[in-house]
Order: structure tokens, then sequence, then C-alpha cells
């Protein structure tokens, strides 16, 4: 299921964020807390593991907050520029209590929204569906694309794929490098999977249809 992650440095500050989802999430959704990660590059990792269709991000994350063990070189809004480059579509949020600095102003375009944390909090019944909508429509573009992907594959290893399945089937396969995915693998290992079982029938397919020559031959 939909699991939507919290990034904050605050973890009292996050901790009440969950709770506040939590009275609002459908069944069997949860909020994943964590603090900033050490380096961007670990969040497609963290994103992967932890199933994330939405994602919550404090502004600033940089300041040593009293209660948080975890200190970065980095803001809110360069996350969004470090996600929005690997994840075109991934819903992100913005709930920050410095709603009005301008880096992240100038980001505006490139998130869901942009709330102050006082109104997040006052009006928690008007937020979260709308992170909770945006977060199931994520989910079940992915997982329609996965469904696709794995027809088409199934077209490529039985011959019967035209050009334009092929064109599909890449541009799929790029798209789906975003590790997400309710599979038990993140998605790039089940697309390195994918490309070695259709390696694998392909030279099947060889070999039959050499054999099938050959029986041919008087």
């Amino acid at each position: 299921m939909p699991a939507i992650g919290i990034i904050d440095d605050r973890r009292k500050l996050r901790h009440t964020l969950v709770l506040k989802l939590s009275t609002q999430l459908p069944p069997e959704w949860q909020g994943i807390e964590a603090d900033p990660l050490p380096e961007l590059s670990a969040y497609p990792g963290w994103i992967s593991e932890n199933e994330i269709s939405a994602l919550i991000v404090d502004e600033r994350l940089h300041e040593q907050a009293p209660d948080s063990h975890s200190h970065v070189g980095y803001n809110g809004h360069d996350l969004v520029d470090f996600l929005r480059k690997r994840y075109t579509s991934l819903p992100i949020f913005i709930i920050t209590s410095h709603d009005d600095d301008a880096p992240l102003q100038r980001r505006f375009k490139d998130v869901e929204g942009i709330i102050a944390r006082d109104e997040f909090n006052r009006n928690a019944q008007k937020y979260v569906p709308r992170i909770t909508r945006a977060s199931q429509q994520y989910f079940e573009t992915v997982q329609k694309q996965l469904t696709e992907l794995s027809a088409v594959a199934s077209k490529i290893a039985t011959g019967k794929a035209t050009k334009k399945d092929k064109d599909r089937a890449k541009a799929l396969q790029i798209h789906l490098q975003t590790p997400f995915t309710d599979q038990p693998v993140d998605r790039s290992e089940w697309l390195g999977k994918m490309e070695d079982e259709l390696k694998e029938l392909g030279h099947l397919k060889e070999e039959i249809e050499s054999f099938l020559k050959k029986k041919k031959k008087p």
C-alpha cells in the first residue's frame, strides 16, 4: 500500500505531523518519518525501500535542531531540485514554518504545495485528503505502467512486438527507473531481472528457430 514519507530534522515536529496524518489516512496506509539523510544520493534507495508514493519535506533541514542527531548541508528546496530530476511525478509537499523563504518560493512550480506548518496543524482535515489523493494517483499510475511494461515485454520475448511496442517499452523503462514499487524488490532490480529474462527468452527463441530450420533441410 502507499506510504507517505516525512523528512524533517526536528523529531517532535515530524512525529506530530505523523500523528496528524494518521487521523486522516485510509486504513493500512502509513506515514514514515526520518531525519534528513546524510547525502541527497541516499534518497532514491530510501524511497524505494519504504515504498514512498508521496513525500512531505521541511524547508530548513541544514540547521542543527535541538532534538535531532542529524545535520546536513542542504535545505528542502535543494532536495526538491535533486528529486525532480529523477522523479518527475512523485508528489512532494513542503510543510514548514518558513514558507515565505525566497529560495523555496522559487520552487513553487516544482511541488504540489507549500504549506505553513501552523496552517496545516489547524486544518489537517483539509490538507491530508489532498496529500492522500496525490499519493493514490501516483501509486496507481506506477502500477499501471508496470503492468503495461510486463505485457509489452512478453510481446518482445515472443517476437510479436512492433516498433511502436519497442519504443513504448523503452519509454516505460526510462520512466520506471524511479525506484518505486510494491514488489519485494525495488524497481531498478525488477527491471534488471526482466531484461535478463528477456535476453534468455531471446536466445531460446533463436535456438528454436535454428533447430526448426535444420529440420526442414532434406
